[in-house]
């Protein structure tokens, strides 16, 4: 009897797939926020009745493991590069190419028309072969083999000034903007394209169907929108000055308050990072902070709360910020039990 490729997975019950580290699809030792290519191969591996065993790769090495039989699926939104030898799978998410520079630099809508610099581009990409096929000529220099392992470092050498200029899939970017905020857009290189599993050729369909379904109903029920949302919906708001002012309190304020929102987190149950959140959206993690309606300290407690909290000197960081950690765990407990979470986080914020 021949055993199908889905009929291992299940009877080893692991399934071992591919993630190349970005911050659009795998943020590396940040595995609270993983992304979403991650997230939905996770739901894919549930889905089937399996453990998700991620190998995580860069582009040469994808090609390799898929080929051996290392990895049984490639989860990554950069494929284009594959596709003589592999199988895309159904699509479910879509990425354009952006050509992006360091903002000081004079901008321009068109490639053929840039300052002088370096472009510089990642080996075996996508972003290689759309320009080894146009007919790029510029002032600008052309560098492939440079130091960047991943896309992100790419944007750190751009942010950095060592290298003026790159091109990027705008999921990419529409993140990773967030921590380089000095790496700009200048312009869409080409059309938008699909984001697909990768499988070995010739693929096996059994585990085709299942993605086939699987994918379906991820969009069907409404599930991809909201992970798409969580990863990419705020990116929109986001404002320079804002980011710039936020990247600097992180380094320059965070360290010192980092224990405070830890120790909250271990009387409350929620993670520091939320009740971080909280407080920056409050004050800025300003102690002193204080508005005209009379809140006052790092989670802008008013008077009355504070009483009710036993919270004495709102400008005590700690004090204020277990204070506010515990009002926010006292509206969480007021939403129904019916109401899961995230839903029930986002009624009680």
């Amino acid at each position: 009897m021949n055993h199908t490729t889905l009929d291992e997975i299940r009877s080893d019950g692991v399934i071992r797939i591919g993630l190349i580290p970005a911050s659009d699809s795998f943020i590396p030792h940040q595995s609270k926020k993983p992304g979403l290519d991650y997230e939905v191969a996770t739901l894919f591996a549930e889905y089937i009745g399996a453990r998700p065993d991620f190998h995580i790769v860069n582009e040469r090495e994808a090609k390799r493991y898929l080929t051996q039989g290392k990895i049984d699926i490639l989860a990554s939104p950069y494929r284009s590069t594959y596709t003589e030898r592999f199988t895309l799978g159904p699509p479910y998410d879509e990425s354009t190419l952006l050509l992006v520079k360091h903002r000081q630099l004079k901008n321009s809508d068109k490639i053929d028309n840039l300052a002088e610099g370096t472009l510089v581009v990642i080996d075996d990409s996508r972003e290689l072969k759309w320009l080894s096929q146009s007919k790029y000529t510029n002032r600008a220099s052309v560098g492939r083999n440079i130091s960047a392992k991943s896309r992100d470092e790419l944007f750190k050498l751009i942010q950095n000034e060592e290298f003026q200029y790159s091109i990027v899939p705008s999921r990419l970017f529409e993140r990773a903007r967030f921590y380089y905020p000095d790496v700009a857009k200048v312009t869409e290189l080409d059309e938008k394209r699909s984001t697909a599993w990768l499988l070995k050729t010739p693929v096996d369909p059994s585990l085709f169907e299942r993605l086939e379904q699987f994918t379906l109903n991820l969009k069907d029920s409404g599930n991809l929108t909201l992970l798409q949302d969580k990863y990419y919906g705020h990116t929109k708001d986001l404002k320079y000055w804002d980011t710039i002012a936020y990247i600097d309190r992180i380094d320059s304020i965070l360290p010192d308050l980092k224990q405070y929102f830890i120790n909250a987190s271990k009387l409350t149950n929620i993670s520091w990072e939320l009740i971080a959140a909280v407080g920056y959206q409050e004050s800025h993690w300003d102690k002193d902070a204080r508005s005209y309606t009379g809140v006052r300290g790092i989670m802008m407690l008013t008077e009355a709360t504070a009483r009710q909290l036993g919270v004495t000197d709102r400008t005590d960081i700690r004090e204020s910020i277990e204070g506010g950690a515990r009002y926010l765990q006292q509206m969480i407990e007021r939403i129904p039990e019916r109401i899961p979470m995230p839903d029930k986080l986002w009624m009680a914020m």
